[in-house]
């Protein structure tokens, strides 16, 4: 699935962090260059979704001198979030990104 709107980014980031947390409870979350290639899109779209992300609660970013950032993990609303999709799509809309594809 190619992404191209905000919405269907921060779903897809959101909904990867969610499962590479599932998959090592003990680690600390993606590097960037790993969501990049994820993601595949520019990086400066990556960012911009992230830092909303993170501005909501959702994620937690370590940062670095010269670097927005450097990991990120969902935090534990943001897992409570993509479990209940149904009940937060009011407070946060992109969650029906990915409905009818």
């Amino acid at each position: 699935m190619s992404i191209t709107t905000p919405e269907e980014v921060r779903l897809e980031i959101l909904e990867f962090l969610h499962k590479m947390s599932r998959e090592d409870i003990t680690g600390w979350g993606v590097d960037r260059d790993m969501l990049q290639r994820k993601l595949g899109i520019p990086e400066k779209d990556m960012d911009a979704n992230i830092l909303y992300l993170a501005q909501r609660n959702l994620v937690q970013l370590v940062q670095a001198q010269n670097v927005l950032w450097l990991w990120a993990r969902i935090t534990p609303f943001g897992s409570e979030v993509i479990q209940n999709k149904k009940a937060y799509e009011q407070q946060f809309p992109f969650l029906k990104a990915g409905r009818g594809k």
